[in-house]
This record gives structure tokens, sequence and C-alpha cells, in this order.
């Protein structure tokens, strides 16, 4: 029995939208990064952050093996496009990619602010800011 026309045109019309979904699939799981993954990068690059950080306060010998591994760790973490901005010592900006936890200035002061310490830093991938830092600001001692 020949197929008639219009199910030629239906069952051509279903092969098209079928490839055009596959070609979308693979182009999204090849060209964009996932959510999740950037979370997860964002997660392992706060954790190499704070490991320097408890690092930095130890003495020259626990320093001496750890921070090759730690720098190894942030090179290969900037090689996948993952930057951690800590804006500890800089000053502050309204609109800023940061969430203010605490504020150490009194309620009457009127002069610039500056970031005293960072809670969390400010995780950047491909650009794109992943998570938020939070931050502790002080008064800018003139």
């Amino acid at each position: 029995m020949p197929k008639t026309k219009t199910a030629l045109n239906r069952r051509r019309r279903l092969k098209n939208l079928l490839r055009k979904a596959d070609r979308k699939a693979v182009s999204q799981s090849t060209h964009a990064p996932e959510a999740r993954d950037n979370q997860a990068l964002a997660r392992l690059a706060e954790g190499v952050w704070r490991l320097k950080r408890r690092v930095d306060g130890q003495n020259s010998e626990d320093r001496d093996w750890a921070e090759p591994i730690i720098a190894g760790l942030n090179h290969e973490l900037k090689s996948l496009g993952v930057e951690t901005i800590d804006r500890t010592g800089t000053t502050f900006r309204d609109g800023e990619t940061t969430e203010v936890v605490h504020n150490e200035a009194t309620a009457d002061w009127e002069g610039q602010l500056v970031v005293t310490e960072v809670v969390r830093p400010t995780i950047r991938v491909a650009g794109t800011i992943v998570q938020a830092g939070q931050v502790v600001l002080g008064p800018k001692e003139s």
C-alpha cells in the first residue's frame, strides 16, 4: 500500500525536528557549561582559597610543602576559567558583587568603608559571577 503525501510530509517533519533536538542537545552539552558544574567549581575554588588562608598563618615548614600544591590547584582552576576574588583591604562601593554580612563602622560614620574581612570570596567562572562574596566592612582610616 503506497504512503500518502501527507504521511510522508509528517514523517519528514518529525525527522527534522528530531535532528534539530539532537543538534541542540549536543551543542549545549559541549559548549555551554552546566550551572551545577559551575557551582562545583565555585565550591572547589572556595575550598582552595580557605586552605591558602589557613596555611598562610602556619609556620614555614607547613607552608613549604603546602604552597606548591595550592599554587598548582589555583593554576588548574584558572585554566578552567575560574577566578577567585578576595576583596580584603579594598574600598567598598555599593553595587559590587558582594553581600555585606557585618559593618563595623558606627552608625554616624560618613567616610569611606573598606573590606576588613572576607567571609566568602566572589567566584567568577568564564566571566560570570557564580558565587557572590560575603564581606565585613569597617571605616577607612585616613
